[in-house]
């Protein structure tokens, strides 16, 4: 049975690794920003729709808008 210097099998074990392990990293990393970026949208669009029912309500009761 020919030995295999260790070296070059730890070398051959990580070249089949690393491309994905790097693969996994940056498919997890995409996930990560947009699922940041969703939720920037979403407190972004709760944040206009309660500015808007903000300035409705003013709209219609200056009283309640200077109570708020």
């Amino acid at each position: 049975m020919p030995s295999v210097p260790v070296e070059l099998l730890l070398l051959n074990v990580s070249s089949y690794l690393l491309p994905r392990s790097l693969f996994f990293f940056s498919a997890s990393f995409a996930l990560f920003v947009s699922s940041l970026l969703l939720l920037l949208l979403l407190l972004f669009s709760v944040s206009v729709s309660l500015r808007i029912r903000r300035i409705r309500v003013c709209d219609w009761s200056f009283v309640h808008c200077l109570l708020s």
